[in-house]
């Protein structure tokens, strides 16, 4: 498989994982079948995607060019961004009436927690790439006809 095809099924990957870990856990408490949070899920689904869409093509892009699209590459951009933009959400929405009061300390943990949901979905896309563009040695393909 050519690498921007394989390259985009793992941005996809990498954006349906969270949403799907949520829809599991809202389905296994009965709570997935009202249409508000059907709808806020499809709009979770949707900032996902297009997160990961910011976030990831052109972190793919540069290693691509780099030629270091590695695990561990992507896994610190997938930390790094998830850090920063949770934390950074985080501590915009601090004084919003309905956000949690946090200190700074819990700030920091929330955003290495969010650093760790980047690394989780890095990690998806890599094997999602890794697996698309692995050799096709299947019998088929190489027998001569």
């Amino acid at each position: 498989m050519k690498a921007p095809v394989a390259y985009g099924l793992g941005i996809v990957a990498a954006a349906a994982l969270p949403v799907l870990i949520v829809a599991v856990v809202l389905a296994a408490t009965g709570e997935l079948f009202d249409l508000f949070t059907v709808k806020a899920v499809v709009w979770g689904a949707g900032m996902s995607l297009s997160v990961a869409a910011f976030v990831a093509a052109p972190a793919l892009l540069l290693l691509h060019k780099l030629r270091a699209v590695r695990w561990r590459w992507l896994g610190v951009v997938g930390y790094v961004s998830g850090f920063l933009l949770y934390g950074s959400f985080l501590a915009v929405t601090r004084g919003d009436p309905f956000a949690l009061p946090m200190t700074p300390l819990q700030l920091l943990i929330a955003s290495a927690v969010g650093g760790a949901v980047g690394w989780v979905c890095a990690s998806a896309c890599w094997f999602t790439i890794r697996h698309l563009m692995r050799p096709n040695k299947s019998l088929e393909r190489t027998s001569a006809e």
